[in-house]
């Protein structure tokens, strides 16, 4: 099954769905829940693998701590951005800011991992562009914090593609994880001990719900990377911004108007496009 064409897209699309999930009860608990914490639960389902690495079950193995160190640390910091954008920010507008890295993901691939897009993936590239500009209809009067929080987060996810994109060759999905994972649940716990905050525990299941959604969700998207080059799952990726920008909609009040649901049809049939001729 792996051979498969469609395999590495099948990855990412059961990522995004997960991710989706995980974004939206974080959007729901974040105004209950300290920032740290909200981060240290999004962490700390990586523990789960530790038995399977003692065991050797699971393998694991550095054989670049320099770039696994950087892509960790890339991680940790896009998530922090995108998680606190997520807190004092609107769902739908933020999701869509941090989606931009995507795009430039999409560039460095072309200039510099000498991906070449097909002709209707070039064009579903400016498709895409508009879409997203329809769904966000941006005006730089109206950025907040949270928005430029969102944007620098984007720089960094499109850094955390690449770098995942080059571990992949030699690192199994799991170590890449645990990593990354393992270095924001130090950098949470820190934080967490040094401002501690009483959590009720029905936020700490929602939360960890958020976690092990987002956990498994890393897993699959890390190992799409082996199957899928980065021009067409970043652009895969913005499926659950889409999604996230109905739920922003429908659930917690985001505005809504034509414009909007237009902009999210063009970015899903750009991803379709993207998927079968990329």
């Amino acid at each position: 099954m792996k051979a498969h064409r469609y395999f590495g897209p099948f990855l990412f699309l059961a990522s995004e769905m997960l991710f989706t999930v995980s974004f939206a009860l974080a959007k729901y608990i974040a105004p209950t829940i300290d920032f740290g914490h909200l981060l240290w639960l999004r962490f700390v389902p990586a523990l789960v693998l530790i038995p399977f690495f003692w065991s050797r079950k699971i393998v694991f193995r550095v054989g670049s701590p320099k770039l696994m160190l950087f892509r960790s640390l890339l991680g940790v910091a896009s998530i922090g951005c995108f998680m606190y954008s997520l807190k004092w920010g609107e769902l739908g507008r933020v999701c869509i800011i941090n989606a931009s890295g995507t795009l430039w993901a999409f560039f460095w691939s072309m200039f510099v991992l000498k991906e070449r897009p097909h002709i209707f993936s070039g064009l579903a590239i400016v498709l895409t562009l508009l879409g997203l500009f329809l769904i966000f209809q941006p005006s730089l009067s109206s950025l907040s914090f949270a928005d430029l929080v969102a944007l620098l987060g984007s720089f960094l996810v499109a850094m955390v593609y690449v770098s995942l994109k080059k571990l992949r060759e030699t690192h199994n999905a799991e170590a890449i994880v645990f990593c990354f994972f393992m270095t924001g649940l130090l950098i949470s716990t820190v934080y967490c001990v040094l401002y501690p905050h009483a959590i009720s525990w029905h936020i700490l299941a929602l939360g960890l719900i958020t976690g092990v959604a987002g956990f498994f969700a890393q897993i699959l998207m890390t190992v799409g990377y082996r199957y899928c080059p980065v021009s067409v799952s970043s652009f895969i990726k913005l499926s659950s911004s889409v999604v996230m920008v109905a739920i922003g909609m429908l659930l917690f009040g985001d505005p809504f108007n034509l414009l909007t649901s237009v902009g999210m049809a063009m970015v899903i049939g750009s991803i379709y496009v993207i998927t079968v001729f990329q």
